[in-house]
């Protein structure tokens, strides 16, 4: 087996991902669907397997069998298989190479001055009783950052609960990565000139900017096992060139938890790199009982709303009974954060949180950080003003 490896997707054209919506050529009057970006880790690791198996043979059309099963795994489920990925990138080329951006934490806050928000004091609401919700330090009113992604060095910063330090040098807005395409598709029918019924659609695709690709860390890829250089990806026909590169990079992590209450808690920041699909216990604050991760306990949370992920069984020939849409799940947005007392010396069980299936995807990957807890620590501000 080698080493972890990235692949880097640089689109030809644009691109266009599903969502759960039903979206076909059928429907009555105009059929508008709208492109996700980006695209949900299972929609990379499709086109990435795909890309593997073109570039051992395969035609394309006929069920996988073999080394093509034994590694690559077999169905959406990756069942049996060696590989394992991590979380989807967005690089961004500078003059160094790729950088990697990350998404923001849903805890930061501010516009021109950047702060994370922490847990508050306790207070009574429909949560419990003695929920500390989270608050800004500095007693404003500012409002969480929006479409914002940040360089390696930016997520450090808020990691390490540096976030007055940003600057527009660590971050990126989306709108100078990607934008919006509308687009129509219509059919005339040639004797009254007008349009085929059924036959009149209205997708929006996703144009990259210059200079920008999407990319997948890879583990327990098989020594010599080259992907084909264009693959599809995503719907509408649309295709990327496929590079495999040496060792992908790491995200970043705090460099120290601090001290919470009496010195013998942490605080631990935990910050969401891609969806995850998490247990009841991860949505309310209490002691975790998760298996590995118990002794840690969720003061707080920034949490976005729930995603439904579905997808697509493609096997064809005797495994055609199982081809169609698989079915739509709750999946907590990349960006989503906790705050956690952790005892000295704790440490995360494994890199991801959720169902290790979907972890093989990418799924559930994040980032430790660390955060003051102004009503415990006493050695903080009494105002906690950053």
């Amino acid at each position: 087996m080698t080493a972890t490896r990235l692949f880097v997707l640089s689109p030809t054209d644009t691109l266009f991902f599903r969502d759960g919506r039903p979206y076909n050529q059928g429907d009555e009057g105009l059929a508008h669907a709208r492109s996700l970006f980006p695209p949900h880790p299972s929609t990379l690791t499709g086109a990435l397997r795909a890309a593997l198996a073109l570039g051992r043979g395969w035609n394309g059309g006929s069920p996988w069998s073999g080394d093509l099963t034994a590694d690559l795994g077999d169905g959406p489920d990756m069942t049996g298989g060696t590989l394992r990925f991590g979380a989807p990138l967005l690089l961004r080329m500078g003059n160094g190479g790729w950088e990697p951006l990350y998404p923001a934490p849903r805890a930061l806050v501010g516009t021109d001055a950047f702060a994370l928000l922490r847990p508050g004091r306790p207070l009574d609401c429909d949560l419990g009783d003695g929920v500390r919700l989270p608050e800004d330090p500095a007693g404003l009113r500012r409002k969480p950052v929006e479409d914002l992604w940040l360089t390696s060095a930016g997520l450090a910063l808020a990691l390490d609960d540096r976030a007055a330090e940003l600057d527009a040098s660590h971050m990126v807005r989306s709108d100078a990565l990607w934008t919006a395409e509308p687009r129509v598709g219509l059919a005339l029918d040639k004797a009254s000139r007008t349009a085929r019924h059924g036959q009149l659609y209205a997708p929006v695709h996703v144009r990259l900017a210059d200079r920008v690709a999407l990319a997948q860390p890879v583990e327990g890829l098989p020594e010599g096992w080259k992907p084909t250089r264009l693959v599809p990806l995503g719907g509408e026909h649309r295709t990327a060139m496929v590079d495999l590169l040496a060792e992908p990079p790491v995200p970043p992590r705090a460099t120290a938890f601090k001290p919470a209450g009496d010195g013998t808690r942490r605080c631990v920041m935990l910050v969401l790199l891609s969806p995850a699909r998490v247990g009841e216990g991860w949505l309310r604050p209490g002691a975790l009982r998760d298996d590995g991760w118990a002794g840690a306990e969720i003061v707080s949370a920034c949490l976005g709303d729930p995603v439904p992920i579905g997808g697509w069984d493609s096997r064809p020939g005797e495994t055609r009974g199982v081809r169609g849409p698989r079915p739509l799940r709750a999946f907590l947005p990349a960006s989503s954060t906790w705050f956690l007392h952790a005892p000295e010396g704790w440490s995360p069980p494994r890199p991801w949180l959720g169902d290790p299936t979907d972890a093989r995807h990418g799924f559930g990957r994040f980032a430790l950080g660390t955060f003051t807890d102004i009503h415990t620590d006493t050695g903080a501000d009494p105002q906690g003003v950053v």
